[in-house]
């Protein structure tokens, strides 16, 4: 009996520790895809033409499928501006960019051009836009 006393006593302290946790591991439901890529073998850069309307704060590349070596990307925005983004790092299967903020606030992404090194034959990631 003094077991199972215990038992709970110990599932109740713990409880609260679990709600603190981040969940990192789960997407954020509040990012916005802006558009999605297969890259082929032997390409180095890849443009994505964004239909939205909305104006958006900050913006990352994830990958999915392969790692790909990401140089940077740059976000071209609606009035006729543009932010270089530098990343030089390998973007895991499954993973993103760090999150940047677009200077001078909210803005309308007409475009982003990912470059990176030449994807190796046999790999097919595949690279999302994300936004909020």
């Amino acid at each position: 009996m003094k077991l199972s006393y215990l038992l709970a006593l110990g599932a109740v302290a713990v409880t609260p520790l679990v709600a603190l946790a981040p969940a990192e591991a789960a997407p954020p439901s509040h990012w916005t895809t802006l558009g999605t890529r297969t890259v082929n073998p032997g390409t180095t850069h890849s443009t994505f033409t964004v239909g939205s309307r909305n104006a958006f704060r900050q913006v990352q590349l994830c990958t999915r499928a392969a790692p790909i070596r990401m140089t940077s990307y740059t976000v071209r925005l609606d009035n006729g501006r543009q932010q270089n983004i530098r990343v030089n790092a390998t973007i895991r299967a499954n993973s993103c960019t760090r999150v940047t903020t677009l200077t001078g606030g909210p803005r309308r992404i007409d475009r982003v051009t990912a470059s990176f090194q030449r994807v190796p034959q046999g790999t097919r990631p595949q690279i999302r836009i994300m936004a909020r």
